[in-house]
């Protein structure tokens, strides 16, 4: 039977985030912790790829503070959270430079109802 990962998001500040190793009603912690989020996600990609767990995470976070969602939890599969760690910007979201205008000013304004 292969365990599962989850990944316990401390809310306050300069909290530890906790690993735990669960198989069936058995939790175990993992030997690391972190008060950063990011370190803890690469720590749960090196658990997951190196076996014996589902290629899966979850994430539970009652502060909302990495997980947006109304309960407070999300799963990752192992190809999203690579996705995540790998990113350059340390997984925050890079705004996409084709969402701003690049009209000029006096356009945009007449465009609002500004200027006739």
């Amino acid at each position: 039977m292969s365990k599962l990962l989850e990944l316990y998001i401390n809310g306050e500040k300069g909290g530890f985030h906790t690993l735990m190793s669960v198989s069936g009603v058995h939790r175990q912690p993992e030997p690391v912790t972190s008060a950063d989020h990011q370190e803890m996600l690469a720590e749960a990609l090196r658990l997951l790829d190196g076996g014996g767990y589902e290629g899966r995470l979850r994430i539970v976070d009652p502060s909302n503070v990495m997980v947006q969602a109304r309960d407070g939890q999300s799963t990752l599969s192992t190809k999203q959270l690579r996705m995540f760690v790998n990113m350059p910007s340390g997984g925050a979201l890079e705004p996409d430079p084709r969402e701003h205008s690049t009209r000029p000013a006096d356009e945009t304004a007449r465009m609002l109802g500004r200027v006739s």
